[in-house]
């Protein structure tokens, strides 16, 4: 993102990670209808291997300083691993971690 905002997308090298990747949404309460907001996301800060956070129905509590939900689509936890079942794993054991009031995913991905 840095590179994109500095125009620099030309100077950037990509590493490709060939291994098996999951990941799993993360939703509010109600989606996809009439979705919640503004409940305080917990865990983000945990870590747990091979595994990423990616944002996207979240923003910031100027208030309180806490990430909170801001669309149906909260977040997406991604794993890998060497093969589909461990990206599976470390996926949902990433989704373990994390805690807001109402959320959803789904258990079946990668089935």
């Amino acid at each position: 993102m840095e590179s994109c905002v500095n125009g620099s997308l030309d100077k950037m090298i990509v590493k490709w990670n060939e291994n098996p990747h999951v990941g799993v949404v993360m939703t509010s309460g109600g989606y996809p209808e009439k979705y919640e907001v503004g409940n305080t996301i917990k865990g983000l800060e945990s870590e747990t291997p091979n595994s990423l956070v990616f944002h996207a129905g979240t923003t910031h509590n100027p208030n309180t300083g806490e990430i909170v939900t801001a669309g149906g689509r909260v977040l997406t936890v991604v794993g890998w691993g060497e093969s589909i079942a461990d990206a599976k794993s470390n996926a949902y054991n990433r989704v373990d971690t994390i805690y807001f009031d109402g959320f959803n995913y789904r258990t079946d991905i990668s089935d």
